[in-house]
């Protein structure tokens, strides 16, 4: 098994059953620190200190290789050289030494493996195998990274059969959801679900979805996913066929006030128009 095992939770749920007392109790003080718990999270600490040092120090090494290639290839082009006879690229060169610091848990150096994957020439199955590990990684170990919604859409891409497919996405972004303290993040994950969940005809997945927008604009209304999930919800309960559209007041041509309800009835053509 690769050092960049899939990892998975297992969240479980229990409910109290009964009435809530009218007082709370406080909530239990949080336990004391002690120099060991105090040394074990200094040298956590001082080990990603370390590990985005690395990841600094490397990503500026790639980016002075990536300006000698960019203009070694200026010139190879000016003197038609074939294409196969060019000299790697320096993405599929400095892969390793990015993939070593991603194997312990660096999240930048995970992210831009992700990133890399499609520029290395990769088989496919290799390709679509590297991404689940590490997509599973940066979900449960480092689900409240500043980047993660991205992660979530990145996600969302991938839920094609020729990327990771719906089931495996659906999982990922659903362990997102349950184990982010970023509402920002959760949101874009919720967003996500609800996008990949349209391709699915059946009942149990339109419930859902409708679910998901529903706690999106109830939940995370100061979001751009919020935002959007109202509208759907307006668009679906109000101007889907069938539905009674909200009644409109506004003056005509000629200044006479109407009510889009007093054509209740009869065949009505609407026009909207604008200036812009």
């Amino acid at each position: 098994m690769s050092p960049l095992h899939a990892v998975s939770i297992v969240l479980s749920l229990s409910a109290l059953a009964g009435a809530v007392p009218a007082v709370q109790a406080p909530p239990a003080p949080a336990a004391p620190s002690t120099p060991a718990a105090d040394a074990a999270a200094a040298a956590r600490a001082a080990e990603a200190a370390r590990l985005k040092a690395e990841y600094d120090a490397l990503t500026a090494e790639l980016q002075k290789a990536t300006a000698a290639y960019q203009a070694e290839i200026s010139g190879l082009n000016q003197q038609k050289v074939p294409r196969e006879q060019w000299p790697p690229n320096p993405s599929s060169v400095w892969f390793p030494r990015f993939e070593e610091l991603a194997y312990q848990d660096q999240p930048d150096a995970l992210r831009w493996c992700l990133g890399a994957l499609g520029q290395i020439g990769r088989p496919l199955p290799e390709v679509l195998e590297k991404k689940n590990e590490i997509y599973a990684r940066l979900v449960v170990i480092h689900p409240d990274v500043p980047w993660m919604a991205d992660l979530a859409r990145w996600l969302q891409a991938d839920a094609s059969p020729s990327g990771l497919g719906f089931e495996r996405v659906d999982e990922l972004l659903r362990e997102l959801v349950a184990g982010t303290k970023v509402p920002a993040t959760r949101a874009a994950a919720l967003a996500a679900r609800a996008a990949i969940l349209t391709a699915r005809p059946d009942a149990a997945s339109k419930q859902e979805q409708d679910r998901i927008w529903r706690e999106l604009a109830e939940k995370h209304a100061d979001t751009p996913a919020g935002a959007a999930a109202k509208g759907r919800l307006f668009q679906a309960e109000s101007l889907a066929v069938g539905k009674t559209p909200p009644d409109v007041a506004a003056t005509d041509t000629d200044g006479k006030a109407f009510k889009l309800s007093d054509y209740r009835g009869k065949v009505l053509v609407l026009e909207f128009w604008g200036f812009w």
